[in-house]
């Protein structure tokens, strides 16, 4: 009977103990921006995977969507493998780079043009470089 009674003490601290040191150690808001980023990142894949047939054929609008698309894999690729060791401000720089791909999207879908190279990468910028025509 005193075994079962060390148990349910042990038990209860530890149920006090833990939420208290999670709070402690800040972990939550990191957590909530790492949850948040692999939500936009994955909303930005949808919409691109989902745009319309009719604007895939553009000439236009071709080119920005496998920009985005190659940039959106790379960035879904290194954070599913390095995501959880990134410090939430740089979270929140990679957040501000989603949210610049969805205004590009929506530009597209408001039919305005959108920028030449969109924010891109430096080797991926100046791989589009060397292919432009002359």
């Amino acid at each position: 009977m005193a075994l079962i009674g060390l148990i349910l003490l042990v038990e209860f601290s530890l149920i006090s103990w833990l939420p208290r040191q999670l709070s402690k150690h800040n972990f939550w808001p990191g957590e909530l921006v790492r949850q948040e980023t692999f939500k936009r990142l994955d909303e930005l894949r949808n919409r691109i995977n989902q745009w319309p047939e009719i604007a895939v054929d553009d000439p236009d609008t071709r080119p920005a969507l496998d920009q985005m698309k190659a940039e959106a894999d790379k960035l879904a690729f290194y954070l599913r493998k390095d995501g959880n060791e990134l410090p939430a401000p740089e979270l929140r720089v990679l957040q501000r780079k989603l949210e610049n791909f969805h205004r590009q999207l929506d530009k597209l879908a408001a039919k305005s043009p959108p920028p030449r190279h969109p924010n891109l990468d430096p080797p991926i910028r100046g791989s589009l470089k060397q292919e432009e025509p002359r």
